[in-house]
């Protein structure tokens, strides 16, 4: 959502926004940015307050890109053995990286 960016004064390029929580703040804000930059004043006042709190309904936290690849869950030996393989496969497709590769 742009919202959070507005309300912090962040100016991101446009093609990056924050990837957020879905709270009371975001729905209210999220389709009316031009609202929310006509009452930006009041606004960061509630999010710099809420933020200081700890209210997450206001200051919603950050979630980053992966979240929305988060759909199922994995025990820790099969993110190990992923990741495992994973860096084998890199290793194979990096030339006079085949011997150096971890087994």
């Amino acid at each position: 959502t742009r919202a959070i960016d507005v309300v912090r004064g962040v100016a991101w390029p446009e093609r990056y926004t924050g990837r957020v929580l879905n709270t009371a703040f975001v729905e209210r804000w999220n389709d009316d940015l031009q609202g929310l930059r006509e009452d930006l004043k009041q606004q960061s006042l509630i999010w710099s307050t809420a933020a200081e709190a700890a209210d997450t309904q206001i200051a919603t936290p950050f979630v980053g890109e992966a979240i929305g690849l988060v759909n199922n869950q994995k025990t820790a030996a099969e993110i190990i053995l992923s990741i495992k393989r994973q860096t084998q496969q890199i290793c194979l497709n990096l030339s006079g990286c085949h011997r150096d590769c971890p087994s």
